[in-house]
C-alpha cells in the first residue's frame, strides 16, 4: 500500500497527527480515498491491504499491519501491534505492548493495554 499525508490535521495532546490518503486502489480502498489519522507513515504497513478508516487514531510506535483494519473512532498506540486479518473499531483503545492478531474483533468501548494478546 502507498499512502500520503493530507494537510488535515488532528492534534492528541501534544501529538500532531495527519489524515492519510491511498495512493494506489487496493481491496476496497480506491485511490484519493482518505482514511484515519498517523503520527507517521510507519504507523500503517506499506505491504498487505491493512487501513486505518475514518476517524481511527493511530500514533506513537503502535503498527497496523498485513491484512488488519483499525476504524470508527478507534485509537491506537503507544507500542501497540494491531496485524493479520484483526479488527478495531468503535471507541476502542489499544496501547502499551497489547496485540490484536489472527481474526480477532475488538469494539464498542474496549480498552486493551499492557502486554495482553488477543487472537481468534
Amino acid at each position: 500500500i502507498c499512502l500520503t499525508q493530507t494537510d488535515e490535521v488532528k492534534r492528541i495532546g501534544d501529538k500532531k497527527l495527519y489524515r492519510i490518503r491511498a495512493a494506489v486502489s487496493f481491496g476496497d480502498v480506491r485511490e484519493w480515498d482518505k482514511g484515519g489519522f498517523v503520527q507517521s507513515t510507519a504507523n500503517l504497513s506499506h505491504a498487505g491491504m491493512c487501513w486505518i478508516y475514518d476517524g481511527a487514531c493511530v500514533f506513537d510506535y503502535a503498527r497496523v499491519s498485513d491484512d488488519a483494519i483499525v476504524c470508527e473512532n478507534a485509537w491506537v498506540y503507544e507500542r501497540a501491534k494491531i496485524k493479520e486479518r484483526a479488527w478495531v473499531g468503535g471507541n476502542a483503545e489499544v496501547y502499551g505492548f497489547a496485540t490484536i492478531t489472527g481474526e480477532a474483533w475488538i469494539g464498542e468501548d474496549a480498552i486493551v493495554s499492557g502486554r495482553q494478546t488477543i487472537t481468534e
